[in-house]
């Protein structure tokens, strides 16, 4: 079921969640970036993990700026993992929420300038899943005065689901890559010990 939608800022196309019985907001200073983190997606350590977002110019994009600034993400707990058709990409990590206050997510990994988001995700041992492509809306961006009608930009919305699915030990995997996302090349096994840097 559907347990919470947010906007999330990913200016550095990156968003992070953590289990704050584990981790207070002002011990996450740093990020948990290094080339092995880029390369399959994702900085994993128990307790905290940090999401890499894809580019739609890596796919052909229209007008499609480096980074996307913000991914639209519906949170999902306890129901089976369902992949879209528009996904792009797809990882699964473990993930243990240990106390009884949720989880947190934080916009780009700007752990200090903005408060994270508060969650409800009982405790429990997760397969968390994060997929993730986007879709393009046109909208209008002006009027042609020669014609009087609306000129078109098609934007692109950046989306992604997060699934919380019951289950322990569960085990780290690229569920899904597009063969056009070309900036992600993991290596096996993933890596799975980050070190905030």
């Amino acid at each position: 079921m559907k347990v919470h939608s947010l906007f999330c800022g990913v200016s550095y196309s990156n968003f992070a969640l953590f289990d704050p019985a584990v981790f207070a907001w002002d011990d996450l200073s740093a990020h948990m970036i290094t080339n092995n983190s880029l390369n399959q997606g994702f900085a994993w350590r128990p307790g905290h993990v940090e999401f890499y977002t894809v580019n739609a110019d890596d796919f052909g994009g229209f007008n499609c700026p480096y980074d996307m600034f913000g991914i639209e993400l519906d949170i999902r707990l306890d129901e089976p993992v369902k992949l879209s058709s528009d996904a792009v990409r797809a990882i699964q990590v473990p993930f243990s929420v240990a106390g009884n206050d949720g989880i947190r997510i934080t916009d780009d990994g700007d752990y200090v300038a903005r408060p994270p988001r508060k969650i409800a995700i009982p405790a429990g041992d997760y397969a968390l899943v994060f997929e993730q492509g986007w879709k393009y809306d046109p909208q209008p961006i002006e009027i042609n005065e020669a014609t009087g009608e609306d000129e078109m930009e098609f934007l692109y919305t950046l989306w992604g689901r997060l699934w919380f699915t019951p289950e322990q030990n569960a085990e780290p995997k690229i569920i899904l890559q597009n063969p056009r996302d070309e900036r992600m090349r993991p290596t096996s096994p993933l890596c799975m010990n980050g070190v905030p840097g």
